[in-house]
């Protein structure tokens, strides 16, 4: 896979791996859940890229959210083309809070498992409602933490958003990466305001 250097303090380097053919439809941005790193996803960013879909992936995410999204904003500003941002756990709130801010830029929000906050949620989620930008909500049902609670965060801030249920833990995306490449192609192909 190809790799992207980010110029970034001497101190850091976030590394971002490009995966996938060029085409005509936008990039995903898969961010990881926190303590996570690239190689969790690779089996799923593989069975994305199989089928066509461009991914970007960083080595990890910053524990600091506001690093983190500093991280995201710099290798969009490098990128500088139209990109869909996808985010698992900690990842979803990350990719809520560009994706207010990147109105030109970002297509669409995919949700994974978002560890979003009820004040994240109320800012960068009904920004984003706000300017009809498609927002997808994928969730695990099974998971170990109370999925109720941050599931009924998301969605209430949400609305109509697309919501898609799947069997598997908070980790269904590494767990069961087929299932995961499958739910995400299906999400992409989804028209704004899809429930399945």
């Amino acid at each position: 896979m190809p790799e992207l250097q980010l110029r970034l303090a001497p101190s850091a380097a976030l590394r971002w791996e490009g995966a996938g053919p060029a085409s005509d439809r936008p990039a995903m941005v898969l961010l990881p859940d926190l303590y996570r790193t690239r190689g969790d996803y690779d089996r799923a960013v593989a069975r994305l890229s199989d089928h066509g879909q461009r991914v970007f992936t960083p080595d990890r995410l910053s524990e600091d959210l506001d690093e983190a999204i500093a991280d995201l904003e710099r290798f969009l500003d490098d990128l500088a083309e139209s990109v869909v941002l996808a985010g698992h756990g900690r990842g979803g709130a990350v990719a809520a809070a560009v994706a207010s801010r990147r109105p030109g830029q970002v297509t669409k929000l995919l949700l994974i498992d978002a560890v979003v906050s009820e004040a994240d949620a109320a800012a960068g989620l009904a920004e984003s409602v706000a300017r009809s930008l498609p927002v997808a909500v994928l969730w695990g049902r099974d998971g170990e933490f109370d999925p109720g609670a941050g599931y009924r965060t998301v969605r209430g801030a949400l609305g109509g958003a697309a919501t898609f249920t799947v069997p598997g833990s908070h980790d269904w995306p590494i767990e069961r990466p087929a299932s995961f490449g499958f739910a995400l192609r299906t999400v992409l192909a989804e028209p704004a305001g899809v429930s399945g």
